[in-house]
Formats: structure tokens, C-alpha cells, sequence
């Protein structure tokens, strides 16, 4: 029997597809409770989307203290003349992305009519945002229209799927970039409005575009995000592609310690010092420590290696000890290199 279960595996049956309306019916409306629980508690959750939407849109609060505090909460009080190291520490970071991406080619896929699924959904809080928000007329109408565009790409996406007049897949990667292109652009369309506090002064501007020094730069991140992963998608069959995940794999790595530590903290260092003191030292370390490390790792040497290792390990902690009494002097990053 068991021979028989192994030849002849037992295959799980699909599930036979059905439309929202066969969907709606079966799980909201297939039977008379069912139908009166759907009416009370959509009514309620109406109620409640509307109670705090009323709530959280009312003219009492005071939404423009954060958009007008929005630096602030991003950066923190990172001087705004030096900005210009959190960008490029982003496009840093896009660059890897982009590269690292294209490198390991993410390969995912998602099904268009799974996206137009997303997009419906979308496109009904939409709507509902739209009717139980207490927005003006002319916001409403602009909802409203976002509304039918929504649903509009939903349906195209879904019946196109359906009748094979759209690939069945679609990029995970391109997906990505398409939505954050989307977002990307609402900065140069979408009146947002533009709110700032400098020099002591309030700038509440409603009704237009964010500044130019907000949205030009996402501009930049997005364009670095989308060139660099074109460009090594070129240049992928052009190198060596695990060398090349061992690089990337080391700029990760390093990142942290570079963009934060020197790009963005701006150390004032004494170079001088630097390249009379710290980088002979480092060099020094790392001759001899490869010197007396590797042969170490010859596993030959047996347990005469692993003396040397302990007293090592002894003599750097010593070296601890004799600065907590103050022996003799040291630099703490000799202590800490020999650790």
C-alpha cells in the first residue's frame, strides 16, 4: 500500500475559481443570518470609519504642525546647511541597492490579476474615504475621481489577465520601482502644500506642490535606484558574478561605519595624526597578525597552536589590566587592536 500511496500521490484539488459576485453571495449573503449580520455590522463599521475620520480630519487638530515639523521628525535637528550628507548617504544606498538587485537578479513575479485586486481594494477605501470623509466639495470630487480611476486599472488589470490581453506576470522589481514612481511624482502633482518654520517665521502655503528641495531630490533617489540597477543589469555578464556578490556583500558591510560615522557625523580629523599614527599602526597590525595568525590556522600545529592563541588572549587582557592601574601608557586603540 505504501508502494502504491509513493507511485500514485494523491493530487490536491484546485479550487474552482469564482466571481466577486459568487463570492459576495457565498460568504456574505448565502443565507438569511448571514445576510443580517453583513447589513448590521457594515453599518457599524460604516459608522465607525466616518466617527473617526470626522475624529482625526476635524478643523480642531492641528495637522500642520507636523507637516510644518516633518524635517524634524525625518533628521531630527541635522543642520539644514548640511543636508546635503543625508542625500547623498541615500544615494549611497540606492546605488547599492540597485546594483545589489541586479547582481542577485531578483527574479520574483507577481500575477497582474493579484495586482488588480490590490487595486480595487484601493480603490473602494477610495470611495469610501470619499463618502464619509468631512472634506470640501472640491476635495471630494477629487477622491472621487481618483475613485473611478482606481477602479477603472483594477478592472482593466483583472479582465485583461482574464482574456490574455496582459502578461500573466509582472516583475516584482518593476512593480517596486512603478509604485515608488507613482509616489515620486504625486511630489511634483499633488498640492500637498508647502510648511516650513525658518528663521523664526511660519510657512504655511496650502494648495500647491512641496518645495523643490523636497522633491527634487526623492527625484535623484529614484533615478539612481532605477539607472544603477539598469547598469549593472548590463554590466552583469561582464564580471564575475561571485567576486562581485563578495564586494557588495563587503560595501554593506562597510556602509554603516562610513555614511554614519564620516558622512554624516563630519568628524573633524587630525590627518596628520592619522597618517603618522593610525594607519602605521593598522599596518603594523595586520603584518603581524597575519604572520603569527596564519600559521595558526594550520590544523597540523595541534596543540601548540592553541597555547599560542591563550597567551594571546592573556597578554591583550593584560594589557587592560595594566591600563586600568596605570602601569605603563597606551593607546586605547592598540588595546582594543590587540583584542
Amino acid at each position: 500500500m505504501d508502494e502504491m500511496k509513493l507511485s500514485n500521490p494523491a493530487k490536491v484539488p484546485e479550487t474552482p475559481k469564482r466571481s466577486m459576485g459568487e463570492w459576495v453571495k457565498q460568504n456574505l449573503f448565502s443565507n438569511v443570518p448571514n445576510t443580517v449580520l453583513t447589513i448590521v455590522f457594515g453599518f457599524l463599521a460604516l459608522y465607525s470609519i466616518k466617527g473617526l475620520l470626522g475624529f482625526i480630519l476635524s478643523g480642531e487638530r492641528r495637522w500642520a504642525a507636523v507637516a510644518t515639523n516633518m524635517r524634524l521628525l525625518m533628521a531630527q535637528g541635522y543642520p539644514a546647511n548640511q543636508f546635503i550628507r543625508v542625500w547623498f548617504t541615500l544615494g549611497c544606498l540606492m546605488v547599492l541597492t540597485g546594483v545589489s538587485l541586479a547582481i542577485w537578479r531578483s527574479n520574483g513575479v507577481l500575477k497582474a490579476k493579484r495586482i488588480g485586486t490590490w487595486v480595487l481594494n484601493l480603490g473602494v477605501g477610495a470611495a469610501i474615504f470619499a463618502l464619509l470623509a468631512p472634506i470640501s466639495a472640491s476635495a471630494r470630487g477629487g477622491w472621487l475621481i481618483a475613485t473611478a480611476v482606481l477602479l477603472l486599472l483594477g478592472c482593466f488589470l483583472k479582465i485583461g489577465s482574464d482574456k490574455s490581453m496582459l502578461p500573466d506576470d509582472v516583475p516584482t522589481i518593476w512593480f517596486s520601482f512603478s509604485c515608488l514612481a507613482v509616489l515620486v511624482l504625486s511630489l511634483w502633482t499633488v498640492p500637498y502644500g508647502h510648511y516650513a518654520f525658518t528663521d523664526g517665521e511660519l510657512i504655511a502655503e496650502s494648495g500647491r506642490t512641496v518645495a523643490m528641495s523636497t522633491k527634487l531630490p526623492f527625484t535623484v533617489m529614484l533615478l539612481l535606484l532605477v539607472g544603477s540597477f539598469l547598469l549593472a543589469g548590463v554590466a552583469r555578464g561582464l564580471v564575475q558574478i561571485p567576486k562581485a556578490k563578495v564586494v557588495l556583500s563587503g560595501l554593506w558591510l562597510l556602509s554603516p561605519f562610513v555614511l554614519n560615522w564620516i558622512v554624516l557625523r563630519d568628524p573633524d580629523f587630525d590627518y596628520g595624526r592619522v597618517f603618522s599614527t593610525d594607519i602605521p599602526i593598522g599596518l603594523l597590525f595586520i603584518g603581524f597578525g597575519f604572520l603569527i595568525l596564519y600559521p595558526l590556522t594550520n590544523p597540523s600545529i595541534g596543540e601548540k597552536g592553541r597555547l599560542v592563541a591563550i597567551a594571546l588572549l592573556m597578554f591583550a587582557a593584560f594589557n587592560w589590566i595594566a591600563a586600568f592601574f596605570g602601569l605603563y601608557p597606551m593607546l586605547q586603540k592598540v588595546r582594543i587592536s590587540f583584542l
